[in-house]
């Protein structure tokens, strides 16, 4: 993603953070994001509607620019779902705590958090390579630390469906890569906001999407 962040910051190691499984809050308490596969209330911003679909539970984003924002905002979450790229170098990603009215590039929100949902195959070489790295835009900065060789081990690759879940409570974002925390993200300014999937590069398929408010 050719974005300038400061990458310092982004990769530092998860020294001071334990590796931990995913919550285990239970399932029954989460509410899905589209009941009955439905975008209702939902608003494309600054994309074509064919970037979006919903279809048997799957929501699958394509194209290039703009993003799909939330009927309102959220603040303390969980959220988990389930992610597969039908095809390598595909790229896209979850905005949190996303603010209305200010643009990034490509029409993406400028007031905003981003978990990165990219395909890290192609070339292995860049550094940060992030699936599941968090992003600012255009926001007060902070430490955002980064497991990318554990996010290298745990990914499973093309056409399998990775589990995510993401957590933002307070002033932290954290995820979890196939039930490892692999982010956590301090600093986070933005105490609610709306949630959005960023249509940028490629095919990129979310399923069984489910949020609790905390």
């Amino acid at each position: 993603m050719p974005l300038k962040f400061p990458v310092a910051s982004f990769m530092l190691p998860l020294a001071l953070l334990v590796s931990a499984p995913a919550s285990a809050q239970d399932e029954s308490d989460f509410a899905p994001l589209f009941p009955g596969d439905s975008f209702e209330g939902w608003t494309l911003e600054n994309t074509e509607p064919e970037n979006f679909t919903l279809a048997d539970g799957i929501l699958t984003v394509r194209g290039r620019g703009g993003w799909l924002r939330s009927p309102r905002a959220y603040g303390d979450f969980i959220l988990r779902f389930e992610l597969r790229f039908p095809e390598a170098n595909a790229d896209s990603g979850v905005f949190l705590r996303a603010g209305i009215g200010t643009d990034f590039i490509l029409g993406w929100p400028g007031d905003a958090y981003q978990v990165q949902m990219r395909e890290i195959t192609v070339n292995p070489s860049d550094r940060p390579l992030p699936l599941v790295g968090l992003y600012r835009h255009r926001i007060a900065d902070g430490v955002t630390r980064y497991e990318r060789d554990r996010v290298f081990d745990l990914y499973t690759g093309v056409g399998e469906w990775q589990r995510i879940e993401i957590q933002a409570r307070g002033d932290r974002i954290t995820a979890t890569l196939n039930g490892e925390l692999v982010t956590t993200a301090d600093n986070i300014v933005n105490a609610t906001g709306h949630l959005g999937f960023q249509s940028e590069a490629g095919t990129i398929e979310y399923r069984n999407l489910r949020i609790l408010e905390r």
